[in-house]
């Protein structure tokens, strides 16, 4: 009994499709007159790619051979890095996650370059001198000298006095010293040991003005004085002795001089240095209003009307005095700033760096001395005793002060104002603490506490 396999009719159709196509002959099979390729009497080779494959039992294609596929080793380095990339990022995605949505941040501890503009006024240390009425001044001391407490500056002449008197007695001392000429060349065989001894002074005296004058000057004022004390002197002398008053030229021009002196002497006042420190002729009105004794009294109203007003009135009962001179003690003053309590950072005690507008080649080092006013009007006093070089006539300046700043460094929305006071909230404990801005710029606040040890470094704030 045979058994016939059910086909389906898409089965029977592939079959009779290839039954109608020509089979290849076998590789090396020959025809059937046993000549070339093209024969079709051998057997076929099932190898032949030519030939068409059949079909096993049950209508399924036939498996081809699988391929071995080999992983090299690169392969997992590759994957390890990729991986440890993952890792990383994942992390740094975390990290940031937990800062931008988390309630608190950390203090950590910074350095900002801060700096601030302010009106200033300065005040000197330093003595005015005025003289009653007014007058004509005669010039010792020049404007910036350094001078000795004694040393002389100027001579003051009263109203009445005119230059035509001063003209008179300079002819008259020009003719006497002409006539004295002649006496000393009759004197000049004559031996004087009192003569000879104001010569040898006056000789040494003008040495040491000129060793004086290759140094460093200083003392210049004082040897100058000295010589003329010494001329003086032995004009003085000679005048005494009996050559002298025998002749009747020089008797009757001393006689002129004398009272030419002593009308100018009605009109004269000297005025000397009431102490060490630095000549200074100028003078812009404020002199009453700045002072050292009225530093203490200064608020941060005064000071406002004070940058306000180009032309300050006179105190009457100096309306009637001339302004002389002013000495100064040229390393020893200060500056009154008005600021806000935004800008301001440096605590009483302090020290800050500055430079003022138009002298920005000079820098100097200041400390607060007080700090007095509202939040949004400040007036702070710096102390500087370093010399004060050109400024010593400036009065109205535009500080600058900053410089490099170190503190806790807090985001600068986290300080909060509380009261009257500016402070962080503690993130565990929401306590309020106060502290002090010390810095900042766009994005941190560098801050102090006001009790030392309320705020570290890794403390957990509020934003």
């Amino acid at each position: 009994m045979q058994y016939y396999r059910k086909t389906s009719v898409r089965e029977q159709a592939r079959e009779r499709e290839r039954q109608r196509q020509p089979q290849p002959p076998a590789r090396g099979s020959r025809g059937a007159s046993g000549g070339g390729r093209g024969g079709s009497g051998g057997p076929r080779d099932p190898r032949d790619p030519r030939m068409p494959q059949r079909r096993p039992a049950g209508g399924s294609a036939p498996r081809r051979p699988r391929r071995r596929i080999r992983v090299k080793k690169r392969f997992f380095v590759f994957l390890a890095a990729f991986l440890a990339l993952l890792v990383l990022l994942g992390v740094g995605i975390s990290a940031l996650a937990r800062k931008l949505f988390a309630g608190y941040t950390l203090a950590g501890y910074g350095m900002i370059e801060s700096t601030n503009k302010a009106q200033a006024l300065l005040l000197r240390d330093e003595m005015v001198v005025r003289a009653e009425g007014y007058g004509t001044v005669e010039y010792e001391a020049a404007d910036f000298q350094n001078v000795l407490a004694g040393d002389p500056i100027l001579s003051f002449y009263s109203s009445g006095y005119t230059k035509d008197i001063q003209n008179e007695l300079s002819q008259v001392n020009s003719r006497i010293e002409q006539q004295q000429n002649t006496l000393y060349d009759t004197l000049s065989g004559i031996v004087d040991p009192q003569l000879e001894e104001y010569e040898t002074q006056i000789e040494q005296k003008t040495q040491e003005i000129r060793d004086a004058s290759q140094a460093d000057g200083s003392a210049m004022t004082k040897l100058y004085r000295e010589l003329e004390e010494l001329m003086d002197a032995r004009q003085e002398y000679l005048e005494q002795t009996a050559s002298a008053q025998a002749d009747t030229v020089l008797t009757q021009l001393y006689a002129t001089r004398d009272q030419l002196l002593s009308r100018i002497q009605g009109w004269r006042s000297a005025y000397t240095a009431p102490m060490d420190g630095r000549v200074s002729y100028t003078f812009d009105g404020f002199e009453p209003y700045l002072t050292m004794e009225v530093l203490d009294l200064l608020n941060a109203q005064t000071l406002r009307d004070l940058l306000r007003n180009e032309d300050p009135e006179q105190p009457a009962e100096l309306r009637s005095q001339q302004n002389l001179y002013r000495i100064v003690n040229p390393t020893h003053w200060y500056a009154a700033i008005r600021t806000s309590d935004t800008d301001w950072t440096v605590g009483v005690g302090e020290s800050c760096a500055l430079y003022f507008e138009g002298y920005e080649d000079l820098s100097f080092q200041a400390t607060v001395d007080s700090i007095s006013g509202s939040q949004s009007e400040l007036m702070v006093i710096l102390e500087m005793n370093e010399d004060i070089g050109p400024l010593i006539n400036a009065r109205k300046l535009t500080a600058v002060i900053g410089g490099r700043v170190e503190g806790i460094r807090v985001p600068l929305k986290s300080v909060k104002q509380n009261g009257d006071k500016q402070g962080v909230y503690l993130y565990d404990s929401g306590e309020f603490v106060p502290v002090r801005v010390i810095g900042h710029d766009s994005r941190y606040a560098l801050v102090m506490p006001e009790e030392e040890g309320r705020l570290q470094k890794d403390t957990r704030i509020r934003k």
